[in-house]
């Protein structure tokens, strides 16, 4: 993009205007695949990303994704978009026996809200599980910083 703005940025605006809602969509989409920019991406937390080149049908089938899991998470989404992280610790814990494909992302939501609502005990304990006891990258990620 032009004047040094990318995808990043555009994303980071978007994110602090609260200009998605929580079953929107965001992708990015690069065809940089070093570890470097894929790290980024992942820290950025969009709903999915794609390395070009890729296929309609693979972008497709990405958003359907996507939508599809928004949709099952969508009272979680909205209770962290709502900052009511009591609530959505909870439907952590709900969902993750629900919705066993998503375990990863749910438990970093979980994580983020234990985080911002200041139970940093809980989310020290639940980060040192997380590193011990899963295959997700998330937890190995954000160690490195």
């Amino acid at each position: 993009m032009h004047h040094h703005i990318d995808g990043g940025l555009i994303f980071d605006e978007v994110k602090q205007r609260r200009l998605l809602p929580s079953d929107g969509v965001f992708m990015c989409v690069t065809g940089d695949s070093t570890q470097k920019v894929v790290t980024h991406l992942i820290e950025q937390e969009p709903d999915d990303y794609l390395v070009k080149p890729f296929s309609a049908a693979v972008f497709i089938n990405r958003i359907e994704m996507v939508l599809t899991w928004k949709s099952a998470l969508y009272p979680l989404l909205l209770a962290v978009d709502n900052k009511d992280y009591q609530t959505a610790t909870d439907l952590c814990k709900r969902y993750r026996a629900d919705h066993p494909l998503y375990i990863g992302y749910i438990d970093r939501i979980n994580g983020d809200c234990l985080l911002r609502s200041e139970r940093h005990l809980e989310a020290k304990i639940f980060y040192e599980n997380a590193c011990k006891h899963t295959d997700h990258l998330w937890p190995n990620t954000r160690s490195s910083h």
